[in-house]
């Protein structure tokens, strides 16, 4: 369980740096305001890719290639991972109310059982 939680932590604080190197660079690169270089990564990484902002000379183009390619697949097994953790979570929370539930019904069976007798 422990792992599982490093594990996440790991990739998150790696998803949080993709953003911010390409957010950094596409600002020093392209000269865009933040907001839009942090939109450009998210969407980039993502591979949505809307066309609506597009790399415009060759170093960015470059960059884009080489941020694309390592970012990527480490973005998307990232967001993968994470959410199997949710529902993970998920899972053994529901299963935890279960018993809980069980065993207040069987608590609550013996109670009456008491008062029968």
């Amino acid at each position: 369980m422990e792992s599982r939680r490093k594990l996440v932590l790991i990739l998150s604080l790696l998803i949080i740096t993709f953003l911010l190197i390409g957010t950094f660079s596409y600002h020093k690169l392209e000269g865009w305001n933040y907001m839009d270089s942090f939109y450009f990564s998210t969407i980039t990484l993502t591979t949505i890719g809307y066309g609506d902002l597009h790399p415009t000379n060759d170093t960015s183009k470059i960059f884009t290639i080489i941020f694309v390619l390592s970012g990527v697949g480490i973005f998307l097994f990232a967001l993968t991972v994470i959410s199997s953790n949710i529902e993970h979570h998920e899972f053994i929370n529901r299963k935890i109310v279960e018993l809980v539930n069980k065993g207040a019904n069987f608590n609550h069976k013996n109670k009456k059982l008491k008062k029968r007798k």
